[in-house]
């Protein structure tokens, strides 16, 4: 990675609270996105806090997940919730995954919070993450050589006429099976929660080349779901086709338009990387949700032929929301291009 698009990488106590909870409260079925492996981490990990997975805070957490908590919600929940000492304050603004869908969501999610806070404390979680310090220095120091053989944050900007590089911030997740992320337009800021994967003999391997189209997809985010904010005459135009067209995908027309683009993107460009040789495009995304995603996806081929006309993508939004009006491509994108 090049000190012109740097990155922040590291780990952060409040997502690996979260994780080590969730493995103990082990909830099964979907909601799993936070598993143990072959790591010897993992395995350090599981000496020292399965003697409190009779918590409290496990509990509640286990109960939380039944009653809708994804991890993803999870994981941004305590990354903007808790202070970074793992301290909570419930008098404090903090975010609420259940907002104003259910009544008694903030008094749960305070509960949750203050719980989960005092496990840190009663597990020793400062004490255990002092003593591995090495091992997640380590970690850091292996995730940046892998970052060294591709530049993706200079692709996206070359392909969006857009520098991403305010705000970008990877953790390290140990125990997360597949990346998710929390955008914050208004800031210009992301942060994308990265998994780890064990190789053979258990050390991480970070897979950095092949999921750019993931982190394309979710810089994607800072300027296209702000662009969908200040286009209401744009959104307006496809009420017609919400949901009959585009399925009921993400709750709502904006949200789905939001997704449709950002998801386009990841793979318009994983395919643009790839074929004109500026480096590899790595797997593409599959957003089966999305019905309509082969024909946003084609529509950015005239923004690839006329970037005199359209330097920036959002210079090209506007036109590119007229693709959602458009008759739908029926090939699945596997080969579209």
């Amino acid at each position: 990675m090049s000190e012109k698009h740097p990155i922040q990488v590291g780990f952060d106590d409040r997502a690996s609270l979260l994780q080590i909870v969730h493995l103990l409260a082990d909830p099964g079925g979907k909601q799993n996105g936070i598993d143990w492996n072959t790591l010897d981490f993992s395995k350090a990990v599981r000496r020292h806090f399965e003697p409190y997975k009779g918590h409290t805070g496990v509990a509640l957490y286990r109960s939380a997940v039944k009653d809708g908590l994804d991890h993803g919600m999870a994981l941004q929940l305590v990354m903007f919730s808790l202070n970074e000492d793992l301290s909570f304050d419930p008098k404090s603004d903090f975010w609420s995954p259940w907002g104003e869908e259910r009544g008694d969501g903030r008094g749960k999610i305070s509960e949750l919070l203050a719980a989960m806070s005092r496990f840190s404390k009663d597990a020793q979680f400062e004490k255990f993450f002092e003593e591995q310090k090495p091992v997640l220095k380590r970690y850091v120091e292996l995730f940046r050589e892998e970052m060294q053989a591709q530049d993706h944050a200079a692709h996206f900007q070359e392909y969006t006429g857009l520098d991403p590089s305010a705000g970008l911030r990877i953790v390290i997740c140990p125990f997360l099976d597949w990346e998710t992320s929390h955008v914050d337009m208004h800031a210009n800021r992301a942060v994308t929660f990265w998994g780890v994967t064990p190789d053979s003999s258990g050390q991480p391997l970070f897979q950095w080349t092949d999921k750019g189209s993931i982190l394309w997809h979710e810089w994607g985010h800072m300027i296209l779901d702000l662009l969908a904010e200040q286009n209401p005459d744009g959104l307006k135009k496809l009420e017609t086709i919400y949901p009959d067209k585009t399925g009921p995908c993400r709750g709502s027309l904006k949200s789905c338009v939001q997704e449709h683009c950002a998801q386009a993107l990841g793979l318009r460009m994983a395919r643009w990387v790839d074929s004109t040789g500026r480096g590899e495009g790595g797997r593409e995304p599959e957003p089966h949700d999305l019905p309509l995603i082969e024909s946003i996806a084609l529509a950015l081929e005239k923004y690839e032929n006329e970037r005199e006309r359209y330097p920036k993508l959002s210079d090209f939004y506007s036109r590119w929301m007229d693709a959602f009006l458009e008759p739908p491509v029926r090939k699945r994108f596997f080969g579209l291009f």
